[in-house]
């Protein structure tokens, strides 16, 4: 289930979620020894990570699953791709990404038509974790306001019709207690 623009909590009176590009979408991967991490020119982020190591049906598979052989991946099924920079209409023109594999790494990057420049470098670690910069430049010579910026996480989605609402969300520890965002 892919969630809905309404699903997505927004600042009040806030439209502008995320266009998704007209050009058509360039993916290029970046591997880790346990991970495979797909990146899309829509939002220069993370359109999926691939496990490798586990397969997405566990147990007794028949041969007649079309999942068999298939691995567990996250953020499948997310509309916005993870590590997408949302700001409005400063941060976005509704243009694609360049991406490039610079072989130990990954990077997206897009001159606006403001002329701010935004740089994504992706680097994959060990442990299924990924390290991410994101850079804004004014390659202009004039100002440019930039508005409150968020960074897509990415997206908590049911694992099978019985998911138990306990797991969608996530567990944010801040120094001092364990909170549960839904």
């Amino acid at each position: 289930q892919q969630p809905t623009e309404s699903s997505i909590a927004m600042p009040e009176g806030r439209k502008d979620i995320w266009v998704e590009p007209e050009a058509a979408e360039e993916i290029i991967a970046l591997e880790s020894e346990d991970s495979r991490y797909l990146f899309t020119s829509y939002g220069g982020g993370l359109k999926r990570v691939e496990l490798k190591n586990y397969p997405k049906v566990v147990g007794r598979v028949r041969d007649d699953n079309p999942d068999k052989g298939d691995l567990a991946a996250l953020n499948a099924l997310a509309r916005i791709p993870a590590l997408t920079l949302l700001g409005g209409s400063a941060l976005a023109d509704g243009g694609a990404f360049r991406l490039e594999n610079l072989g130990d790494r990954a990077q997206a990057d897009r001159v606006l038509t403001n002329g701010l420049r935004v740089t994504k470098e992706f680097r994959a670690n060990t442990n299924f974790t990924l390290n991410v910069k994101v850079s804004l430049e004014n390659t202009s010579t004039q100002a440019v306001r930039i508005p409150l910026q968020e960074l897509v996480i990415g997206t908590a989605t049911p694992i099978n019709a019985k998911e138990e609402a306990r797991f969608l969300g996530v567990q944010w520890f801040n120094g001092d207690k364990s909170r549960f965002i839904g």
